[in-house]
This record gives C-alpha cells, structure tokens and sequence, in this order.
C-alpha cells in the first residue's frame, strides 16, 4: 500500500548514475584502453537489478568506440555501486577523429543509457560526460648512439637511447634487458634522464655470455633485442609499459691482445 501511494505521487526517486572520471588503463602497439569510473545510486529500499549499459565515446564530434555490458548486476539498496566501463580505442580511429580538433588535447564525450529494472518497471537512464582527452600514443625509443668495444676482458656497449612520449608524460625509471636469440645478456635498472634520454652502459661478463659473444664475433649475431619495461605517468593515470627495439651491430671490433674476437 505504501508502494502504490509512493508510486501514485510520483515519489518514487530513481537510481541515478555519475560519471566519477576517465582513466588510462594500458598502451600497446594498436590502441589504447580507457576505463569509465562509473558510480549508480540507488535510493530505493530494495535491490534493484542494472540489466543493461550501452556506451558511446566521441572525440571531437566523431564516434571512435561503443559498446554494450549485458551481464546482469545488482545494485544494492540505499547504497552507491561502482560500475567501471571498460573502453577500448584503436589509434587509427582516435587520430582520425582528434585531426580534426588538433592540439594536445581534444574534447571527447562520453554517452550512457542504463537499463535498469525498478518497482516501476524497467527504465532507461541516460547520462553524458564530457572532458579532454590527452594524446594517446605509446613511447617511442630511438637509438642515438651504440659503441661496441672491450673493456679489458669484459666486451663493452655502451647505449644512448631517447624516449619519444607526448608533453607531460613520464617515465621516472626503467627496468632493462638485452638478448640475443633469446639468451638474455644482461640486465638491470636506470633512471631516466632529462628529455627522455637513457644511458645504458653494458659490461657483459665472458663466463657468463660467452656463446652469444662468439656468435657475434663469427658474424653469426648481428641484431640484439632490448626490452625496457617501467611505470608510465600520464595525465589520465599510471600504467606499465613495455617497450621492445632491435638492434643491429657493427662488425665486431678486434678482441685484447690479438686481432680475432673470440673470448
């Protein structure tokens, strides 16, 4: 009876969502993922299922993701529920619709409609949100200098890299390893210095390296890999990164104490 004359008033509040935020969750070669902070109230005095959610992303006016979250959940009564909305974008589409705008920073806008079944019956609730989107881009690393040597008995290489990331982004330090044909070399950590730039100094140890240092001298190994992995800090949050660069090495230079390379 209480329902009814609730009902019959018009009463009755509705669950109401609001859109907490927009964050970075991954970078990778393609695209990148987003995630939609989401929080529902409910007001009502009893669980309420959320059925449905449809989603849009625009950047600059143009659509680049959408999507449906059909698993049902729940929304407890007289509480707030988070509902985190994953967004996946793909580069080529961002860029297409973020050409348009230029500039560091584009508007984008994020369009819900929650199926929600209620006392009432089930409703729709539409909800937008609008902000700025940074750039979404994965670092670059570039190869500015690489010497191939020997230090006494140890074979030298000595890396500068640069790291190529949009304004305002970060990479305080970075995990490091080298291998060749997949037999890892060496590896450790650095910090990154101003401008993006990395200095690697490498000293591998015979014992240890000694197969890969022979194939290199013989001319069978001429292309390292380099992975760097660490926290990047962007506007939209922090997330890891793994970044991987091939490179390919000079002739081996003559090794101490005779003209062959070997070790």
């Amino acid at each position: 009876m209480i329902a009814l004359i609730l009902l019959g008033c018009g009463l009755l509040r509705l669950p109401s969502p609001e859109v907490e935020g927009l964050s970075l969750t991954h970078l990778d070669a393609e695209g990148a993922g987003l995630e939609v902070a989401l929080a529902v109230e409910n007001p009502l005095w009893v669980d309420v299922p959320l059925e449905r959610l449809d989603w849009e992303l625009t950047v600059a006016g143009g659509r680049v993701a959408g999507g449906r979250r059909a698993r049902v959940m729940i929304l407890p009564a007289g509480a707030t529920t988070s509902v985190p909305v994953p967004v996946e974008v793909r580069y080529a589409d961002l860029w297409a619709a973020a050409g348009q705008a230029g500039g560091p920073e584009v508007p984008y806008r994020v369009s819900l409609e929650l199926g929600i079944v209620t006392p009432r019956g089930s409703v729709t609730v539409p909800l937008a949100h609008e902000g700025l989107l940074p750039t979404l881009r994965p670092p670059s690393v570039d190869v500015i200098d690489l010497d191939l040597g020997w230090d006494g008995a140890w074979l030298r290489l000595d890396l500068i890299l640069k790291l190529g990331m949009p304004r305002g982004w970060v990479i305080p330090a970075l995990d490091w390893s080298l291998e060749v044909d997949a037999r890892q070399l060496a590896r450790g950590s650095l910090e990154v210095g101003e401008q993006g730039t990395l200095k690697i100094p490498v000293r591998f140890d015979p014992r240890q390296t000694a197969w890969a240092s022979w194939s290199w001298a013989r001319g069978e190994a001429r292309i390292l890999s380099l992975a760097l992995g660490g926290q990047l800090e962007t506007p939209l949050g922090t997330v890891p990164v793994a970044l991987r660069q091939q490179l390919e090495l000079s002739e081996p230079p003559p090794a101490p104490g005779g003209t062959g390379a070997g070790l």
